[in-house]
């Protein structure tokens, strides 16, 4: 597809008013130059993402659109019974009449951490590194989940939770301990909309995954 001025996705009017594209480094190099293969790559490139980019622009919409229907059902049962079907936080779960089907909204709070985690770190790895017997390595694996990052960057929040729970009389892991809960912020919450089904009442539920590499790696396995 080109725009107005004739040019195609990734072209642009350079210098002496020649067509350029860009390579990687950012350098412009005449159109004529670029090599017919690498041409062909950057458009199908190109294509494919403009069609997976507007696949998620749809399911963005899909997914408000599905929160306001979501919230209008519970204005209907708030009339009808004087309460929302759904706990405090908004959790509730949405079936089929024959259970085959079924939404789940979930919302979670989250959370960030200050410096202080770094300050409890080095407390117990200060413990840890005394520390001997069979509960030693048990600790270090505890410790080194607790204080991983996942992939979006996040702390894991249920391995520090689980980390508070161990009884530990060491005066460095109780100020520790102290130091995580001073580090925890809490940073608003997330909604959530998952989608289940299954074949029959028997059946375990399956989950529709809107994620476009989970839903590759399922198509290629």
């Amino acid at each position: 597809m080109s725009d107005a001025n004739g040019l195609a996705p990734g072209q642009e009017i350079g210098p002496g008013g020649h067509v350029y594209m860009s390579d990687s480094k950012g350098r412009l190099i005449r159109f004529e130059l670029v090599d017919e293969q690498d041409l062909l790559e950057d458009q199908l490139v190109r294509e494919l993402h403009a069609k997976v980019e507007a696949l998620a622009e749809q399911i963005g919409e899909m997914i408000a659109k599905g929160f306001e229907e979501i919230e209008a059902l519970q204005g209907v049962l708030a009339e009808t019974y004087g309460d929302k079907k759904g706990g405090a936080k908004g959790n509730l779960t949405l079936a089929s009449y024959d259970g085959l089907k079924r939404v789940l909204v979930q919302v979670q709070d989250r959370f960030v951490y200050g410096p202080q985690l770094q300050t409890a770190k080095s407390l117990i790895d200060e413990y840890l590194t005394e520390l001997v017997g069979e509960s030693a390595p048990i600790l270090q694996a505890m410790v080194l989940d607790a204080f991983s990052v996942d992939k979006a960057g996040q702390i894991n929040r249920g391995a520090l939770l689980r980390l508070r729970k161990y009884k530990v009389e060491d005066e460095r892991w109780k100020r520790a301990m102290d130091a995580i809960v001073k580090a925890e912020r809490p940073a608003g919450t997330v909604k959530y909309l998952r989608f289940h089904t299954r074949p029959t009442q028997q059946d375990k539920w399956e989950h529709i995954s809107l994620d476009a590499a989970a839903a590759s790696q399922t198509a290629i396995s």
